[in-house]
């Protein structure tokens, strides 16, 4: 609304410093959409500001998450543990910071994540190679999950509700925000 740059790590407006709702989102291939929503929708929003349409330009996504060059240095990219543009996913609160990899959340398929005061349990779900989040919390009582589906269903506590995981920043620019960042790969 505010035709604002919107900084998705912090999950603020660039100019104004506008605090925003992060919404729970997952990625997932086309195939897995369908197959998880065989009557979804999807929505294409062009972009329409001069903003947009000349980031766009400048930078195209091969580019940008393909190799070892970096369009602006502008990140410190002496941390080696991965690759600097390998995308992560990520839990924050206050300085607090864990990443993981897709491969080690692929390996061990269902990880309690205590990041600051949120406990969530991340689960890969192999099927569809698909990462979800969702908060492990009930109460006041951290549940122990053992098994989670795609909606958050569980056979010992019900239904889960989805919790909110940066899906996909690159490892350089995460650990630029999140210097102190405990890696799990």
């Amino acid at each position: 609304r505010s035709g604002e740059i919107i900084q998705q790590i912090t999950n603020t407006c660039d100019m104004s410093d506008t605090p925003l709702t992060p919404l729970p989102v997952v990625e997932m291939s086309w195939k897995a959409y369908r197959d998880l929503h065989p009557d979804g929708t999807v929505a294409y929003i062009e972009f329409t500001n001069l903003i947009e349409k000349t980031l766009a330009r400048l930078m195209s996504i091969e580019d940008t998450h393909g190799g070892d060059d970096w369009m602006f240095n502008t990140v410190d990219l002496s941390d080696e543990r991965i690759h600097s543009k390998e995308q992560i996913i990520g839990v924050a609160d206050g300085d607090e910071a864990h990443a993981y990899t897709r491969a080690y959340l692929a390996r061990e398929g269902l990880v309690h994540a205590d990041v600051g005061g949120k406990h969530l349990v991340l689960a890969h779900l192999a099927e569809h190679d698909v990462i979800v989040a969702f908060d492990r919390s009930r109460d006041g009582e951290l549940l122990d999950v053992t098994e989670v589906d795609y909606r958050g269903n569980t056979a010992a506590h019900g239904q889960l509700e989805r919790a909110f995981v940066h899906q996909g920043p690159m490892w350089a620019v995460w650990l630029h925000y999140y210097p102190k960042t405990e890696l799990f790969e």
